[in-house]
């Protein structure tokens, strides 16, 4: 059985795509999920008077105590080293799947967000399983419940079982489970790398290297953009 973790970084918007170019998935595969968990935690044990420093929003930290890792709250050199510290050990892959709001003619894909988001995830999935980047298997897709309306949950379970195992029979089953980000480390780490290559997307110069380096390793897969090439 597989678990994906995902979760996002951008925004979905056409009016505004000229300052918002870009909505990234971040679909982390996790192959040793005890280990993975013990190198975070230990990466923030060593480095917890940092990132409070960088904490401006309290977003990471609760009177005092970690609350949750947040890509938006490191500075550049800390999404750098954390992503580093992480790929190593093979203990996981991220996949990005990427909009460019800038291709999209015209805003009906938009008018409804969660409809959208459900639309694209689909279409990531179906790619990576269609190029043996994922395998055939029992699914389980685990998403932040902030990422999404309250009336998708539901749509977005029924809408992959009939697509990727009714109709197209590319898994052997799928369900979708919603978690608060702060409890599932996971999560946390794909929102990590969403806001990793979002960055790089915005920033190329800054965050190039460590890009490279990391597609280069094997442990993060970039070639699905929205729309699709003709």
């Amino acid at each position: 059985m597989k678990h994906l973790y995902i979760d996002e970084s951008g925004s979905m918007t056409v009016e505004h795509s000229s300052s918002n170019g870009f909505f990234v998935f971040s679909i982390l595969d996790v192959l040793d999920r005890k280990k993975l968990k013990r190198v975070l935690k230990r990466y923030i044990s060593k480095n917890i008077e940092e990132l409070k420093k960088y904490d401006k929003d309290n977003k990471m930290f609760r009177e005092s105590k970690f609350f949750e890792l947040k890509g938006q709250c490191l500075p550049p050199h800390l999404k750098i080293d954390l992503a580093i510290y992480l790929a190593k050990n093979n203990l996981f892959k991220v996949f990005i799947g990427r909009i460019d709001n800038r291709l999209l003619k015209d805003d009906k894909l938009y008018e409804n967000t969660a409809r959208a988001f459900n639309y694209v995830l689909k279409c990531v999935l179906t790619y990576l399983i269609h190029c043996n980047k994922l395998p055939y298997d029992d699914y389980i897709v685990q998403i932040d419940e902030r990422n999404t309306k309250t009336f998708s949950i539901n749509s977005l379970d029924d809408y992959l079982f009939l697509d990727l195992v009714i109709d197209n029979k590319l898994v052997s089953d799928i369900s979708v489970e919603y978690f608060r980000s702060e409890d599932n480390s996971y999560i946390q780490i794909a929102d990590f790398f969403a806001n990793l290559y979002f960055s790089y997307l915005h920033n190329p110069n800054k965050y190039k290297d460590v890009i490279n380096l990391l597609i280069k390793s094997g442990y993060l897969i970039d070639d699905f953009v929205f729309p699709i090439s003709k």
